[in-house]
């Protein structure tokens, strides 16, 4: 079992140790490994939005027994609520740890509108972007900053954890072989272009030397004209799918659909169900 430090146990419901996180796929990522070692206290929902959220009660109580916080890195909730959050926990025997530190950032253009909606940035000119260009968070769709993200996580939960470490590296490698798995099958995938309403597929595009073409821009669909660029776009790239996401708008996803002759995918990439998601992704483009 994990160590558990008295003043973060589960109320006397649970012997284990509590760790938080902001998004349900990083609960997968931590349960592969140590399900039986750790509870994991989930902040945002699947269906909620970053920007706007706000926890209830009882997860801040989750939060006050957990002796650490694996966050994304990026997100608008984690840099509005960082500090209110660790008021909440004893600091002493706290860990606050990014996940994106070893990750390659991509950023995504919001005012731009670059037809994949990455570019590269010289390291040490970001602020020189900084109005126009925003990270993208969503790096665990590329399974190339999936492996860079689940070692930083990894390591932090073997920290936390004091016995198991031998049934822990043999879930770490079951892991890390399904990102490799993934990553072969992504670099055998025929398609070199695909649209999307919401930007979230970022890495996995430049990773894999794919355009993304999305119907968003700034948190609203794009322009008639903008729009009828990006099919112009996406007719000459050869686009047989268009992904969308629930809560989105699914009326201009099933118009660039039907413009396309393209099939409609859903996806949740923030979902807990991250080999579902990954399968689904992988299919669609193959």
């Amino acid at each position: 079992m994990c160590i558990a430090l008295a003043s973060c146990t589960n109320g006397g419901t649970s012997d284990k140790t509590t760790v938080t996180v902001s998004l349900p796929v990083q609960e997968y990522f931590v349960k592969a490994i140590a399900d039986t070692l750790l509870d994991v206290n989930v902040m945002i929902p699947v269906t909620a939005g970053h920007s706007t959220y706000t926890p209830l009660p009882s997860q801040l109580r989750a939060l006050s027994r957990s002796v650490a916080y694996l966050a994304i890195g990026s997100l608008d909730f984690e840099i509005a609520w960082k500090e209110r959050l660790m008021n909440a926990v004893d600091k002493e025997k706290f860990t606050w740890r990014d996940l994106d530190l070893t990750v390659q950032t991509c950023y995504t253009s919001h005012i731009h509108g670059d037809e994949d909606h990455s570019t590269e940035i010289e390291e040490g000119d970001e602020d020189n972007h900084e109005e126009h260009l925003a990270k993208d968070p969503h790096y665990w769709t590329s399974p190339i900053q999936a492996r860079k993200m689940f070692e930083t996580l990894s390591e932090e939960i073997k920290r936390q954890c004091g016995k198991g470490q031998e049934t822990i590296d043999q879930k770490i490698k079951a892991i890390n072989d399904t990102l490799a798995y993934f990553d072969q099958k992504l670099r055998q995938c025929s398609a070199k272009a695909f649209m999307i309403y919401h930007p979230a597929l970022t890495y996995l595009a430049r990773d894999y030397g794919m355009t993304q073409l999305t119907i968003e821009q700034e948190g609203k669909s794009i322009s008639p004209r903008k729009y009828a660029e990006q099919i112009e776009k996406a007719r000459e790239m050869g686009v047989k799918v268009v992904f969308c996401q629930q809560g989105y708008d699914t009326e201009r996803v099933r118009s660039a659909a039907n413009d396309l002759g393209a099939k409609i995918v859903e996806i949740q990439p923030e979902s807990s169900d991250y080999i579902g998601t990954m399968n689904t992704i992988i299919d669609a483009l193959r």
